[in-house]
């Protein structure tokens, strides 16, 4: 694929953790499991699409061992929100399976972190944006 290509993909990660979060939250102020379930899957495929966003970036750079400032901020902004969305996916699924209490502080932690995720997500957007 072409840079085209991958800046094509990389818009589904970006829409689908931003979506996720507001479903993960609307489905906690209003108790229901059903958005917090597909807030989950949301994020579970937020993270297919992010990892493909990624190799897809790697096309692009060819896997330079030598990528110049801003192309290089981008690549490594890239592979950790990546990471970071896979992580929360399954912490997500840890707590879920651990059961507890909606307001807990694990429940609270998770949120906070899926809030950052989102703002890494977006700066990593910004970086690649500045690319053009």
């Amino acid at each position: 694929m072409s840079v085209s290509g991958h800046s094509l993909m990389v818009h589904f990660p970006i829409a689908l953790v931003t979506v996720a979060f507001l479903v993960d939250l609307w489905g906690y102020w209003t108790r229901q499991d059903r958005l917090r379930e597909t807030g989950f899957l949301l994020l579970v495929l937020a993270g297919v699409g992010a990892v493909l966003a990624a190799f897809l970036g790697f096309q692009i750079t060819g896997l330079a061992s030598s990528i110049e400032d801003l192309a290089g901020d981008h690549v490594g902004l890239g592979v950790a929100a990546a990471a970071a969305i896979i992580v929360l996916a399954g912490w997500r699924r840890y707590l879920e399976l651990r059961g507890g209490a909606l307001s807990s502080v694990a429940w609270q932690g998770f949120r906070l972190a899926e809030l950052a995720t989102v703002a890494l997500v977006f700066w990593t957007a910004y970086t690649g944006h500045q690319l053009r």
